[in-house]
């Protein structure tokens, strides 16, 4: 199994290896089955702090385009309409 090692062929003691972000990690563990359920364990754990986490960026990005698209209608305009064609091109919908 991947991220499953022995370091010391026949020695017994098996640990485990794994990437949290771009910081390589390893822990000595003992038996193989306990190594391979906390390897498991800990990929999962992983992954479920990636899902908690929520992007900011097309938020702020849209949010940013509406300030824009307000502070553009208060402004003397050049040409008509020019605010209501910005509004169509916002990429994004408000999550409520």
């Amino acid at each position: 199994m991947r991220g499953v090692y022995e370091r010391d062929p026949g020695s017994g003691v098996w640990w485990i290896q794994y990437k949290q972000g771009s910081v390589r990690k390893r822990e000595k563990v003992g038996r193989r089955s306990d190594a391979i359920a906390l390897y498991q364990q800990r990929k999962s754990e992983m992954l479920s702090h990636l899902d908690q986490q929520r992007p900011v960026f097309p938020m702020l990005a849209y949010r940013m385009a509406q300030r824009y698209a307000a502070e553009k209608k208060m402004a003397p305009r050049k040409v008509p309409h020019s605010v209501h064609s910005d509004q169509d091109q916002l990429p994004f919908e408000e999550a409520g």
